[in-house]
């Protein structure tokens, strides 16, 4: 079971998922995610990944703790999330939250214990006017030197663009999501349709390196 390694924006909201890997015969789950609450305030609403196809629970026991279980029929035998937590980034640049998970009950069809290791990640926070901090995307300083790849502008924070942050940058000029303006990536002021055309050149000049 894995956490995500997340960089986002201070202020800006964003979707952690958990996902299982090469899962085998995983019939029921019961995990903890904790972090640190006053890095980034969590979202009550917890989104059930692709993977769970029948019933799930879950709640936020106390700021910095949630509890996420599921049960169903037909066993999980592949990749894929089993829950969606959203979190609002509130502490100040270059501050970072663990993402730590743990497992206590998953069993197969039989009710067998199965063994499971568990990835733990992180929220790292920057502040999109410290051009300093080498986390922000548009810092002339990215982590490990100039031999990294540069870190883009995301939604998600996962650093390399896609199609959803694209999507992304639409939701964002009719309203859909809070406008944030490390996405406004042509400098206009606002994030529109031409942002969103700027991550999908982006995306093509990556797939024709």
């Amino acid at each position: 079971m894995v956490a995500p390694d997340l960089i986002v924006p201070k202020g800006n909201r964003v979707l952690v998922p958990v996902r299982l890997l090469r899962a085998k015969d995983v019939l029921n789950m019961d995990f903890e995610l904790t972090y640190l609450p006053e890095i980034v305030a969590a979202r009550p609403e917890v989104e059930r990944g692709s993977l769970v196809a029948n019933i799930s629970e879950y709640k936020l026991t106390r700021p910095g703790l949630f509890k996420f279980n599921f049960a169903q029929l037909a066993p999980i035998n592949n990749d894929g999330a089993v829950a969606g937590f959203r979190f609002d980034a509130i502490g100040p640049g270059r501050s970072q939250t663990p993402l730590n998970l743990s497992v206590h009950t998953v069993n197969d069809p039989r009710g067998t214990r199965l063994p499971i290791t568990t990835i733990k990640g992180s929220i790292t926070i920057y502040d999109p006017n410290d051009l300093n901090d080498p986390n922000n995307p548009r810092s002339p300083n990215p982590p490990g030197g100039s031999t990294n790849p540069r870190l883009q502008p995301t939604c998600s924070g996962t650093g390399r663009q896609t199609m959803a942050d694209a999507q992304c940058c639409l939701q964002m000029s009719v309203g859909l999501t809070r406008e944030s303006l490390h996405m406004d990536l042509d400098n206009s002021g606002n994030v529109n349709s031409r942002d969103a055309v700027i991550v999908m050149q982006n995306m093509a000049r990556e797939i024709n390196r």
